[in-house]
């Protein structure tokens, strides 16, 4: 080849890979254009898990876990939880300082997420922080979460009640204790331990925007029918003790008194029948009881002779524990049969 031949073809080669160059700019841009992290579609993906109940997938994505400050772990499961529906995101992310309950503020995009729970429309927003990259593929994070914590809490006499929420298994206390059990979005099924003394029904609460407080409370009628046989028992037991140290008065240390008309030595105390317990309680998870006492003694002349007695007094539940049930009671008025 001539050094002219070679002149004259250079230009042809340096247009062919110029033309290459060209060629291959569409598919690097669009390369680029795929790497870069869209903070929308962080959003999307992320009420998308709660929807499909994926947990673990979720909590992924939402790094600063529930976002309360108050140091809640992630949440738990959702595999029995009825599930939200129609999840919408909006289109663009304001940008917004937040302040967050512990911590310093952040600028973040904040996007509007809806979403279908129950029946009912709710709303709430997300917000995306920018946490480095370049200028063609940013780096995103979701900041704080859509968990919120249901709070529960034990009423009196109750003194623990071993509850499943969702699929999370508790132990609540009663008094100022709260108990908090972070969920995402949906129905859970509050489920009290079906093998306590005292069974409390199952209940239905919905975590949506605001965490929801459930407050656990036993009523009158599971209380009786977990205590009635214990407090049965209190009272026939304080009445016995009345009886057992009775000479020709018998007096219990609540107020109930009986004393046989006439009698010539001592008498003899006997609880007749069984001790009956009102069904409906007297008041909170106090019941009224009753009994007949009989006293029994023979006149100097060999008569034998007897007098009845009517007694009242009240039972009462005190405590409940996953041990057992905790009653106190006592005899306080009494009257001729």
């Amino acid at each position: 080849m001539t050094d002219e031949a070679a002149v004259r073809r250079a230009p042809r080669r340096r247009a062919l890979v110029l033309a290459g160059v060209v060629a291959a700019a569409p598919a690097a841009l669009a390369w680029v254009t795929s790497q870069r992290a869209d903070p929308r579609d962080l959003v999307v993906a992320y009420p998308d898990a709660i929807a499909a109940g994926g947990g673990a997938a979720a909590d992924a994505l939402a790094t600063d876990g529930v976002f309360t400050g108050s140091g809640l772990p992630a949440p738990g499961s959702m595999d029995d939880a009825d599930l939200v529906r129609a999840v919408q995101v909006g289109d663009d992310g304001r940008d917004t300082s937040v302040s967050p309950y512990s911590g310093a503020d952040y600028r973040a995009l904040g996007f509007d997420v809806s979403y279908e729970l129950a029946g009912e429309q709710v709303s709430g927003t997300v917000f995306v922080e920018r946490t480095g990259g370049s200028w063609l593929r940013p780096e995103w994070r979701i900041r704080g979460s859509l968990a919120q914590p249901a709070r529960l809490s034990v009423l009196q006499p109750l003194q623990e009640v071993d509850v499943t929420v969702g699929s999370t298994a508790v132990t609540t206390s009663a008094g100022s204790t709260v108990t908090e059990v972070p969920l995402y979005p949906g129905t859970y099924r509050v489920v009290p331990d079906p093998d306590a003394p005292v069974v409390l029904d199952p209940q239905e609460v919905a975590v949506g925007e605001d965490g929801p407080f459930l407050l656990l409370e036993a009523s009158a009628e599971q209380l009786r029918a977990g205590a009635g046989a214990d407090l049965l028992a209190a009272a026939s037991s304080a009445l016995d003790l009345c009886a057992e140290r009775a000479d020709d008065r018998l007096f219990c240390d609540d107020g109930a008194y009986a004393s046989a008309d006439d009698t010539a030595g001592r008498v003899s105390w006997r609880v007749d029948g069984a001790v009956d317990l009102d069904q409906e309680a007297r008041f909170g998870q106090t019941w009224r009881t009753a009994a007949t006492v009989v006293a029994s003694w023979t006149d100097p002349d060999g008569t034998a002779r007897e007098q009845r007695f009517a007694l009242t007094g009240q039972a009462t539940v005190r405590a409940v524990t996953p041990d057992g049930v905790q009653v106190v009671a006592g005899w306080t008025d009494s009257a001729d049969a």
